[in-house]
Order: C-alpha cells, then sequence, then structure tokens
C-alpha cells in the first residue's frame, strides 16, 4: 500500500495520508412460541430492573428506562430464559432486588448465564470506605424510592455492593452478565440542540447523603474489582468521561445500550453464524451498534473478554411474528398484575412492547442474503421523516422537496431550521448547512453546551443572543442533497449491524474545527478486499480507496491483522462527514467503477442505487464513522 499526500474540493475532511414495583413477578414457564431461540447451557435466568419514576427527586423522571426493561426481558424470554424477574419503578425497591438476585442464584444451576440489567439513573457519592476509590467517590445506581435524606437513601447499590452480589453468583458457579444502562459523571461528546427535542441524561450530579442508612460497608468489598471477575462480563453505557443520554429509536425513548443490547440476545450478535454467541461477539456487536446508532456520542465500555460462549442464537422454525404477538401478551399480562394502567392500553391492541423493534425481515439465518429491515425514520428507501422549523408554511416547503415527508421533530431523522439555513439529526446535532452564510451563525440560543463538569446544561447567556436569520426556503437545493446523503446513510447504518467493522476516530469524536487533525482506523477484518469512501455532510461523495492512477495504484487487500490508519484533515463543507468502510471475500469491481465515477459529486441518490445489489451480500462485513466538523 503506497503513502499518498491530497486534498480533495469539497471534501469535508482533506486526506492527508494514507498507508498500509413492591414485588418482583417471575414470568411463566415459557410458550413454546416464545422458545425462537434456544439455549444451550444449563440455563438463562434475568434479573431486569427498568425506573423512570423518581418521584423524590425535583426533574428526575426519565422516559426511556421503562422501554428497556420491557425489551430486555421479552428478548431474555426470547432467547430461552427459564425465569425473568422484572422489577419496574416503585417495585424496584432495595430490598427486592436483593432479595431478586439471591433466588435466581438459588434457582439456577451450575453454568447457568446469569443476567442483571439495570436502567435508570445513577450517580456518585463520597466514598464510604477511605482510600478505596481513585477518585474518592463511589458511584451508584439509584432505584426509584430514592433520595438523599432517610429513610430513601437506603434505595440505592454502591459499586461495592455490586461487586459482591457478582461474587456471590461466581462462587455458586454461575456466569454472569452485567448491564447498567446509566451513567454517574461526565459530559456529552458533542452536546444537543434542544431544537430537536428535551434531551435527558441518565446521572444526577454527586450526591450527599444525610444520615446514611444503609449498613455499614465492608471493606474487603470496595477492593473488589467486579470488571476482572472470572466468569462476569459486564457492560456500561458510556465511558467514564461520557453521559448516556435517553434518545428515540424506533418511535420510543430508549437508553442505547438496551436497545442494542436487546438486539444482541435476540440473535443478532451472533457475527460469524455459528451458532453460538460469545462474550467477545456480543461486545463488539454491542459497541458498534451502539457508536453507530448514537453517531459517536457514546461508546459502552466493556470488561474484559475471553471467548467465553454465552447463547446459542440457533433459530428454531417458530414464525418470528408468532413469537412476538405472545411476547405482547405476556407483558399485557404482566403491566395488569403490577396495575401499570397507563402502558395497557397500546398492549391490548396487540402492539409490540414499547421500544421493541419490529421483526426483522430476514433474521441470522444461514445462508440467505442479508437483506436490509424497515429503517427507522424511513417509509421507503424513497421516503425519509423531515422536521421543518421557523417557517409560517413548513407544507409549502416541502414541496419544494423530493424523498421525504413531513414529521414531528421527536419522530424526524432531520430537522431543517429554514431562518438559520441549519439540518440538524435526531440526536440535536448540527449535520449540514444550508448555505455558506451559515458558517458565521452563532451559537444557537437553544442549544445545550457539554460544559466542563456539568451535565450539559442550556447557557442563560446564549438566550440572550438575537437570533441571525440567514436561510429561506430558496436554500432547498442544498437541503435536498443532505436529505439524499441521509437517506443513504441510515440505510447503511442498518446494514453495518449485521457484520459490522469496528471503526473509531483519534482523538476523539468530539466536534473538530477546521484544519484540525483526525485519525480514522478500521479494523476488525474478516474479509481482506476492502473499499472505503466518505460522504461529505452535502452529500459529496469521495472515492478513498482502493485507488489506481495519477501516482497512485493501491493493492485490492488489506492485512486482516492490523487496522487500516487514515489520517485526515478538516476542510469545508462542514457539518457530518461519513465515512463507509465495506470488506468482502472478493472485489467489489462494478462498485468501485461507480465510486470512480461520482467521485467529487453530490451523488448520494445514484450512489444508494449502485450500492442495492452488493450490501444484500451475505458476507460483507460494513462500518459507518460520523466525523462532525465546524468553522
Amino acid at each position: 500500500m503506497k503513502c499518498r499526500l491530497s486534498g480533495l474540493a469539497g471534501f469535508g475532511m482533506a486526506l492527508l495520508a494514507a498507508c498500509c414495583g413492591g414485588m418482583a413477578m417471575a414470568s411463566r414457564d415459557p410458550a413454546p412460541a416464545e422458545k425462537a431461540i434456544t439455549s444451550t447451557q444449563s440455563g438463562i435466568r434475568g434479573l431486569v430492573i427498568g425506573i423512570d419514576k423518581y418521584p423524590k427527586v425535583s426533574n428526575g423522571d426519565l422516559d426511556g428506562a421503562a422501554n428497556d426493561a420491557w425489551d430486555l426481558a421479552s428478548a431474555l424470554r426470547q432467547a430461552g430464559a427459564k425465569e425473568v424477574r422484572l422489577l419496574m419503578d416503585r417495585d424496584a425497591t432495595r430490598q427486592a432486588v436483593l432479595e431478586g438476585w439471591r433466588e435466581l442464584i438459588k434457582s439456577g444451576q451450575p453454568d447457568d448465564l446469569l443476567v442483571f440489567s439495570f436502567a435508570g439513573h445513577g450517580s456518585q457519592e463520597p466514598e464510604r470506605v477511605k482510600g478505596s476509590e481513585a477518585d474518592g467517590l463511589d458511584e451508584t445506581l439509584l432505584l426509584s424510592g430514592y433520595s438523599p435524606t432517610p429513610p430513601g437513601n437506603v434505595e440505592r447499590l454502591i459499586d461495592d455492593e455490586i461487586g459482591e452480589l457478582l461474587q456471590e453468583a461466581v462462587k455458586a458457579r454461575r456466569r454472569v452478565l452485567f448491564i447498567a444502562d446509566a451513567c454517574h459523571s461526565g459530559t456529552m461528546t458533542r452536546g444537543f440542540d434542544t431544537r430537536v427535542r428535551p434531551f435527558k441524561v441518565r446521572a444526577l450530579p454527586t450526591q450527599t447523603i444525610v444520615d446514611d442508612h444503609l449498613p455499614p460497608p465492608n471493606p474487603q468489598a470496595a477492593i473488589l474489582e467486579p470488571e476482572n471477575l472470572e466468569g462476569v462480563t459486564s457492560f456500561g453505557a458510556v465511558q467514564d468521561n461520557e453521559l448516556a443520554p435517553e434518545s428515540i429509536i424506533n418511535g420510543q425513548s430508549r437508553g442505547a445500550l438496551s436497545w442494542a443490547m436487546a438486539r444482541a440476545l435476540r440473535g443478532e450478535a451472533d457475527l460469524n453464524h455459528d451458532g453460538q454467541i460469545t462474550d467477545g461477539e456480543l461486545a463488539t456487536f454491542v459497541r458498534e451498534a451502539v457508536r453507530t446508532k448514537m453517531e459517536g456520542q457514546q461508546h459502552p465500555s466493556v470488561s474484559k473478554t475471553r471467548a467465553i460462549p454465552l447463547i446459542s442464537s440457533t433459530l428454531s422454525s417458530v414464525s418470528l411474528a408468532d413469537t412476538w404477538l405472545h411476547i405482547t401478551t405476556t407483558a399485557l399480562d404482566l403491566c395488569k398484575a403490577h396495575h401499570w394502567l397507563d402502558r395497557c392500553d397500546d398492549m391490548s391492541k396487540n402492539t409490540p412492547l414499547a421500544g421493541t423493534p419490529a421483526p426483522p425481515a430476514n433474521p441470522v439465518a444461514g445462508g440467505q442474503p442479508t437483506k436490509i429491515g424497515p429503517v427507522e425514520g424511513m417509509t421507503s428507501p424513497d421516503s425519509l421523516a423531515l422536521a421543518i422549523l421557523n417557517t409560517p408554511q413548513p407544507e409549502q416547503a416541502l414541496t419544494r422537496l423530493k424523498r421525504a415527508y413531513l414529521a414531528t421533530k421527536d419522530q424526524a431523522v432531520l430537522t431543517w431550521d429554514v431562518e438559520r439555513a441549519e439540518i440538524l439529526s435526531r440526536l440535536g446535532e448540527i449535520v449540514g448547512y444550508a448555505n455558506e452564510k451559515a458558517y458565521g451563525n452563532p451559537v444557537s440560543p437553544t442549544l445545550s453546551r457539554a460544559l466542563e463538569g456539568t451535565r450539559g446544561f442550556e447557557r442563560s447567556d446564549a438566550v440572550k443572543k438575537p437570533q441571525v436569520i440567514v436561510g429561506s426556503l430558496d436554500d432547498t437545493p442544498q437541503v435536498q442533497q443532505v436529505i439524499d446523503k441521509w437517506r443513504l446513510v441510515e440505510r447503511l447504518k442498518a446494514r453495518a449491524e449485521a457484520a459490522p467493522l469496528v471503526m473509531s476516530l483519534a482523538p476523539d469524536d468530539k466536534i473538530h474545527a477546521a484544519k484540525s487533525e483526525v485519525k480514522l482506523s478500521i479494523q476488525g477484518f474478516r474479509y481482506p478486499y476492502f473499499t472505503l469512501f466518505n460522504l461529505g455532510s452535502d452529500g459529496t461523495v469521495n472515492f478513498l480507496y482502493p485507488l489506481h492512477g495519477e501516482g497512485v495504484d493501491d493493492v485490492p487487500t488489506v492485512p486482516l491483522d492490523r487496522p487500516y490508519l487514515l489520517p485526515l484533515r478538516v476542510t469545508s463543507p462542514f457539518g457530518a462527514d461519513h465515512f463507509i468502510a465495506l470488506a468482502t471475500p472478493g472485489p467489489l469491481t462494478a462498485l468501485h467503477q461507480l465510486l470512480a465515477k461520482l467521485n467529487g459529486w453530490a451523488a448520494a441518490d445514484e450512489l444508494l442505487a449502485g450500492l442495492s445489489v452488493p450490501l444484500e451480500v451475505k458476507e460483507l462485513q460494513l462500518g459507518v464513522q460520523g466525523v462532525y466538523t465546524k468553522p
């Protein structure tokens, strides 16, 4: 592989060089239709906790933790779980959690897989055993009845206590999967703009506990490192310096970690299609699914993997549609039993669980082409959900656009702010500008800044800044280019979940200013033939690998055992670039010819048509990496 130095006009990232409630309810015995995925080990048992309601915490309620719990509980049942204990909101008391976990240990057998999942708020507090934490702070998971004063301050779980609970399972020769869809501290990677919708994060500020009613701490537990326990695989929603936002996924408020984990447990994490999901496959699938879905805003933390088989993903002949219907019935029974009346109405209409995706069009059955199922925010490959702001007649604006339909802000893939000539993603980030005048916009009055040491609160001084009008309906040609680009990106992201390449950006996924330098890394190759291209913020296609001519003659393959590294420098147009990497057993000659033809043109719509066949090839790895830039 040759090194080269080049700059590409209209290319957002210039190429520098490329060198080679009160009780826990245990679920019923699973009905036959629920065993769509079977387990070969002794058994799977789960304790699933989801807390939206924090009545003793001011503005503490969440929107998606209960949805996460429903989805994970149904995924475990579908994976053949023998027992699932579901604790929601007021039922998720400290006593119920401790008793539920220990009862799962007692009811199981050696080599059972025990799943402990929590979706809700995390926090920190001064360490209870002095000198046990490097930063002097214990991490906590907060239960529904929590308050910093008694008696509510017993309704929390300290990280040391969680370690003890996991160790109890390990001593009983159980394997453990621990999932914490919460966070404790940190900042948002890039911040989010509330023009799209209000955003919530799953963390409360550091707590000061008054007259602590928890039992005295165990000093031995304070030195325990759960991630180092043999037989424990643990997942956290984010890295220590990040916050975990709730996002709209499949029309429901969700935590991205729980969403990805539920898909993984349903069999999608069997990346090599051998019928087994190992801890390594689970880690790769979940990390890449979350990173891709959240555009690099969120990076799950994962304990060391040991190539341990966790779950069999062998599909039975049972119809997945029948399975979804039966899961809905089971959820309705649980709903009525716990008197969650606000959730029962929707379930009685035979709709899936809140936040549960529709059955995949073609699951991981071996030997079949990989079809892309329904793509979120798109009614068809030709129609993307768009919200339009700051114009008196959004319907009129829509008539000037193609391949888009009008949607509410919380359901839209893109939001066009006509006055400011900015296009935002569903995550509240500027992904494109409708004209070059918008590059000079001041920070949006509604942008929640990820300030150091805060949780990304809105700047009060920014609210005073005047609204700048630089855009109009005449910007529709540029907006159309961004729409077509995201129609392609959303389909590529959906396909990448089936067999991901591992992609990352150094030094980080923050917003990178003009002329700054970053490095793209691509690894995890199973196939040697490599294709790489970029889609600029305006849909400009840039073919990056393999290239031929003008002093460049790339070999078509890359080594499987080391990453491909691509140094880059930020140039205009600004917004969101997306690097697309493909790995295949053989060359994609026709695609390369198309990429060479489209190179340098805003031609995402034409490229989408040309990718339809390659994307259905079963032996394909794909990765998508968003890179966010500003002037």
